[in-house]
């Protein structure tokens, strides 16, 4: 999805959620990224001053999820990202990228200003 106002980006281990992680190990990484403030069980945001994001954690089945303030699980398998941009993008893929090396799994980003659709930022 393209937006003149938000990136969206994806950190998952393939087109097809084939790997989980425990989502324990994941919020537990999440928050000792020092940036991120944890919303509720499976969503994240910024913390200040770092710019805004959003951050899901969540099982899909086929790109498909839902998660809302009190959804849990016990495994997931795409950590659903929504950025600001406002902000130039460079600013976040530092800690985007981090994360999807410590899982092992791509950081994607699903459309850029080109109408390039998935396209891969960062791959094991």
């Amino acid at each position: 999805m393209w937006s003149n106002l938000y990136g969206y980006y994806e950190i998952r281990n393939d087109a097809e959620y084939t790997k989980s992680h425990p989502t324990e190990n994941i919020v537990r990484m999440l928050l000792e990224t020092g940036v991120l403030l944890q919303k509720s069980p499976l969503i994240f945001e910024n913390r200040s001053p770092f710019p805004w994001l959003n951050i899901s954690v969540v099982y899909a089945r086929d790109g498909g999820f839902a998660v809302g303030p009190k959804s849990t699980s016990e495994s997931s398998t795409l950590l659903s990202v929504v950025t600001s941009k406002r902000y130039h993008q460079d600013v976040y893929l530092p800690v985007l990228t981090d994360i999807a090396k410590q899982l092992g799994w791509q950081l994607i980003l699903e459309e850029d200003d080109e109408d390039n659709e998935q396209v891969v930022l960062y791959a094991p």
